[in-house]
């Protein structure tokens, strides 16, 4: 149940009204997330430049569902079944398989993905859970399985990106959409 209360279309002001209408167009909803976050205008702004830049293929190495499958992981470590929904419905809209998302929900480890994305979400369980404890030796994993510093800020940002909303989600109800 949400803690404080949604934004609603007739109240936004010009400045967010575009991201609103964006939201809509992709989506075709305007997400709950984005709705709460719109009482604070310029963090909203970041978020969505934010998400836009995590989640969209940009012609990056880390390909878009493999960012979805470390946000998916990091929801579920989280608890927050808002984030958990959408990046379940994100990977299912970029092919993966019912299945697949079916065993990445249980355990990454026994789901039939490369080594290299295994390596990823290994990664990104221990910084999710525990990012003081990340040392040379995970960086090191990474690296074997040809990740260079571009693609390991990468899946770092998406963890902490992921990270940060999960927790606003959590602690604001964020519900998600009916």
């Amino acid at each position: 149940m949400a803690r404080i209360r949604s934004i609603e279309d007739h109240e936004v002001d010009n400045g967010l009204r575009e991201i609103f209408q964006a939201s809509k167009k992709r989506y075709n909803v305007v997400p709950n997330i984005i709705r709460t976050l719109a009482h604070w205008p310029d963090y909203l702004r970041l978020f969505w430049i934010t998400n836009e830049t995590m989640f969209e293929d940009n012609g990056g190495s880390i390909d878009p569902a493999t960012r979805h499958m470390i946000a998916l992981l990091v929801c579920r470590n989280l608890h927050c079944h808002y984030g958990y929904a959408w990046h379940m419905l994100n990977l299912r809209q970029l092919g993966v398989s019912s299945e697949m998302v079916a065993a990445l929900s249980e355990s990454f480890r026994n789901a039939e993905l490369s080594d290299r994305q295994k390596t990823i979400l290994a990664y990104a369980e221990k910084m999710t859970r525990s990012a003081y404890a990340v040392s040379d030796r995970e960086i090191d994993r990474l690296k074997s399985h040809d990740l260079g510093d571009k693609e390991i800020v990468t899946i770092t940002a998406v963890t902490a990106f992921t990270t940060s909303y999960a927790q606003i989600a959590l602690a604001l109800g964020v519900p998600f959409e009916s």
